[in-house]
């Protein structure tokens, strides 16, 4: 997630996972703000209203989490469909989300939308191997999770998500 966080600009727009503080603090989140709503504070973004993975500043692009579910990819495309109808260019949108993820309506419906419209829309998927406790195997049938990407003709790249390195010439 620290790479995805470097590799965005200002006007871009970023749904991060629960577990992507570093890539939270990469995208340019204040540390005070994570510790403010960390503790509940009415004086962090999201005024001490929800939990401490739920933060986040829409308008400028950083989205709180509502879901791990794929749902954050239909968020960030009606984010960057707004933008387009309102003639601003420039931006790319990125979602991460769990493997099991993969294996909602939701991801399949968004990520089909975001190919149909040709958003720019980058999906981060960190397989972990496990949606809960179901294994990979009693999840999909395709061979990799890269395979699903051919089905709706997006581009899709593979990295190991524990190499710096490689995830930053991604």
């Amino acid at each position: 997630s620290v790479a995805c966080g470097l590799a965005l600009r200002k006007g871009d727009v970023f749904a991060p996972l629960i577990r992507d503080a570093a890539g939270r603090f990469a995208f340019g989140e204040p540390l005070i703000d994570g510790v403010r709503t960390y503790l509940g504070s009415c004086l962090g973004p999201m005024r001490g209203r929800d939990g401490n993975v739920h933060r986040g500043y829409p308008r400028e692009g950083y989205l709180p989490m509502i879901s791990h579910l794929g749902a954050m990819i239909a968020v960030v495309n009606g984010t960057l469909f707004a933008r387009r109808l309102k003639g601003v260019t420039g931006s790319v949108g990125l979602a991460s989300l769990g493997d099991g993820a993969t294996s909602t309506g939701s991801f399949h419906e968004a990520l089909n939308q975001a190919a149909i419209e040709k958003l720019p829309l980058v999906v981060v998927i960190a397989n972990n191997q496990y949606a809960y406790s179901t294994p990979n195997s009693r999840q999909f049938a395709c061979r990799d999770l890269a395979d699903k990407a051919v089905g709706y003709g997006v581009e899709c790249h593979r990295v190991d998500g524990t190499d710096l390195a490689a995830c930053l010439t991604l």
